[in-house]
């Protein structure tokens, strides 16, 4: 079985930091969901500098992202 995700949501904060919301419920059912954090100006196939996943976060299916300082 082919684990797959849905990029479900985008955002820039102040700083030029995009966060990029991952469901992977959304897909296919199940999975981890997640938000990946990628730093200002990153450019090509880069890693993120920063991954929010667990379940302290309470990620259920996330669409929509805002960024608060």
């Amino acid at each position: 079985m082919e684990l797959r995700s849905a990029l479900t949501g985008l955002t820039l904060d102040d700083a030029g930091a995009l966060y990029v919301a991952v469901c992977r419920y959304c897909y296919h059912g199940s999975g981890t969901d997640s938000v990946l954090v990628f730093p200002p100006k990153a450019k090509g196939n880069v890693e993120p500098k920063a991954v929010i996943v667990g379940s302290k976060t309470e990620l259920n299916a996330p669409t929509d992202l805002t960024v608060r300082d």
